[in-house]
């Protein structure tokens, strides 16, 4: 039996997704192991605000996930160079919405009315460089 082209292309698509979910799940189970540690220690109230700041960095993860690290499934012919500039990509993007959030951090803490908010925005910021060093995977 003769695989087309395209019926490659899916084959290929569906092992790399395999992949990609395995590795979603177990950044999921270290989130929540993490976040239970954080709620034992910080309490509900407090773990609260950083809920909400979370949200915003769920966000930018995504968005900078979906525009550099899945931009690059449908190339065919995926050399060094189109690797490189999807990291660089990935990179510069993490670290504007870093700057963006931290910025932006005290008018959420004013719009929602609470102080606190402001620190744990500019606490959840810093994270998005991090989450986003392996979304393009090589």
């Amino acid at each position: 039996m003769t695989i087309s082209g395209s019926n490659v292309f899916l084959a290929k698509l569906f092992r790399n997704l395999r992949w990609q979910s395995i590795a979603v799940l177990l950044r999921a189970l270290i989130s929540v192991i993490a976040l239970a540690l954080i709620v034992r220690e910080s309490g509900q109230a407090l773990m609260g605000l950083f809920g909400v700041a979370w949200v915003s960095v769920a966000l930018c993860f995504s968005i900078i996930q979906g525009m550099s690290g899945h931009s690059i499934i449908g190339i065919d012919d995926v050399d060094s160079n189109t690797i490189n500039a999807a990291s660089f990509i990935s990179l510069l993007s993490s670290l504007a919405m870093c700057m963006g959030l931290v910025l932006s951090a005290p008018l959420w803490g004013l719009v929602i009315g609470n102080s606190d908010l402001e620190d744990a925005m500019k606490l959840g910021a810093l994270f998005i460089p991090f989450m986003n060093l392996a979304v393009v995977e090589n």
